[in-house]
């Protein structure tokens, strides 16, 4: 191959290369908007079931809140790809999730069994049971924020 050839070549693949550059980017964002939905729809949820927690019924809309959110959290590791954090973009996700994955998923998964716990104890029809359950879900939730989720993004 001629030197003119391997340059060209060259070029052409380095600007390719830049084209998958605002691809990325966009990706990237696309993933912090579907975990921040996501994170919206457990607080939204969460309404339900603390309304329950203080003596509303305990009918099919707190199960499925309760599955729901336990379905959630099985996704979230998955919904927190490397560079997506705040030292990246825009958004309250600290540094700390990507240097113990490990950890942020083990929260994640204790999670999903407090809301699969709190939706069976829902289905029981225990009130006392149901604001146990209540209490350990919503705890996991407060330890994972405490530890990952930075301040209001302005």
């Amino acid at each position: 191959m001629s030197f003119r050839v391997t340059c060209a070549a060259a070029v052409v693949t380095a600007l390719a290369g830049l084209t998958f550059l605002p691809f990325a980017a966009s990706a990237q964002e696309a993933v912090v908007k579907e975990r921040q939905d996501l994170m919206k729809s457990f607080g939204d949820w969460s309404k339900t079931l603390a309304a329950a927690a203080k003596g509303a019924p305990l009918d099919a809309a707190v199960v499925k809140a309760a599955e729901d959110i336990s379905a959630g959290m099985k996704k979230l590791p998955a919904q927190f790809p490397v560079g997506t954090g705040s030292d990246k973009m825009k958004n309250r996700a600290k540094p700390e999730i990507w240097a113990d994955m490990a950890k942020f998923t083990a929260y994640a998964n204790d999670g999903a069994a407090a809301y699969g716990a709190l939706a069976a104890s829902a289905k029981g029809g225990n009130a006392a049971a149901y604001q146990a359950a209540f209490t350990k879900a919503a705890a996991s939730c407060a330890a994972c924020h405490k530890d990952y989720r930075g301040p209001a993004v302005k």
